[in-house]
């Protein structure tokens, strides 16, 4: 009777296994997940380089800036005149200011500004505005005004120019 049973009962095909179409649904699925996650994190890697080459301009410009700013301090210029005469009278090779900027940075140009306007045209590059006025709060608690120069260097980026500036008093206030 067990074989008779047996034989009337239909064999079922196992359905163990994937088609076709679901591996080309599957890996679909997997390159348009995989393809947004790259892009994403392509995009954030590209953007760290970019905010890291602008972090580094910014810093480099800031120790032009200080440097600059340091050497005409040492120059002890009682007024715009002396150190627009100082410039005027030394050439580059033996002009203490370019001197110092060129040992932090070898390509830095000088940049002579008229009316307090900065275009840089070059990688690096500095100006000194002579006879820049700013108000300060002595120790009394009143203002007074000090005239100095004002040092700006711009340095290139990815992003653009990086601009730093300092202020310079002349005089005693040195």
């Amino acid at each position: 009777m067990k074989k008779h049973l047996r034989q009337h009962i239909p064999k079922v095909r196992s359905k163990k296994g994937i088609t076709l179409v679901e591996i080309l649904v599957g890996v679909t699925i997997i390159v348009i997940v995989f393809g947004a996650t790259l892009g994403a994190m392509t995009q954030g890697y590209s953007g760290t380089l970019r905010n890291a080459d602008e972090d580094k301009a910014a810093a480099l410009a800031g120790s032009v800036c200080d440097t600059v700013a340091t050497s005409i301090k040492k120059l002890n210029m009682e007024n715009a005149d002396d150190l627009e005469s100082y410039f005027s009278d030394h050439a580059d090779s033996e002009n203490a200011v370019i001197l110092a900027a060129r040992s932090v940075v070898s390509s830095i140009d000088y940049l002579s500004t008229y009316n307090s306007v900065f275009t840089a045209t070059g990688d690096y590059q500095f100006a000194i505005d002579f006879d820049k006025g700013s108000s300060v709060q002595t120790a009394s608690g009143e203002n007074a005004d000090i005239t100095g120069a004002v040092v700006t260097v711009s340095i290139r980026s990815a992003r653009g120019y990086v601009r730093s500036s300092v202020f310079v008093p002349y005089g005693e206030l040195v």
